[in-house]
């Protein structure tokens, strides 16, 4: 069965796999946490084990962990237009050079210095 249903086989895609992929949850994690809790500020941190968390507004005790949802591989695919913000991350179509999520969870802000 075709994961990717209404797709051309012939569109080509892009995989991100690894640190790319779960950046790509971050983001949509952020997104949706945005509209979720308005005015309130969601901080990211990066866990030991290379892991994204975030703390619950109102409930810091509460920590949620940034994972695919469950018929989800490890991995993603995009179209290229929307992939190219992930480029510069390992994992990028199989790439093994490029960020690790270190890079963009680094700094005073933790991820909220990544600038994307």
């Amino acid at each position: 069965m075709n994961q990717n249903t209404g797709m051309s086989t012939k569109q080509k895609l892009v995989l991100l796999a690894g640190a790319a992929a779960l950046y790509y949850y971050y983001r949509k994690s952020k997104t949706a946490n945005e509209a979720k809790y308005k005015g309130q500020q969601v901080q990211y941190y990066l866990s030991k084990n290379g892991r994204i968390y975030y703390r619950e507004p109102g409930n810091p005790q509460n920590v949620i962990w940034v994972t695919p949802p469950p018929q989800q591989v490890r991995s993603v695919q995009l179209p290229p237009d929307q992939a190219g913000a992930y480029s510069d991350i390992q994992g990028y179509n199989n790439q093994t050079t490029g960020n690790g999520l270190d890079y963009y969870f680094s700094g005073q802000n933790g991820a909220e210095s990544a600038g994307r």
